[in-house]
């Protein structure tokens, strides 16, 4: 298994079913990884369904300020 970092980005009012199906798209390309920590930026990070997902995924979940 290969521990990644996985960033995200996403628009306004997305579901937490969208950013799951989205995250599996990226990984389906590398089938050994596994995200070992989930990075947003800070008001990204308050989003319900991000929040939803990683709690559901046990990932965890690390704000960044915007430069």
């Amino acid at each position: 298994m290969m521990r990644v970092a996985l960033g995200v980005g996403f628009r306004a009012n997305v579901s937490a079913a969208q950013l799951d199906a989205a995250i599996r798209a990226a990984l389906a390309l590398y089938p050994d990884a596994e995200p070992a920590v989930v990075a947003t930026l800070a008001d990204k990070a308050r989003a319900r369904p991000l929040r939803t997902l990683c709690a559901r995924r046990g990932w965890p979940l690390v704000a960044f300020d915007a430069a």
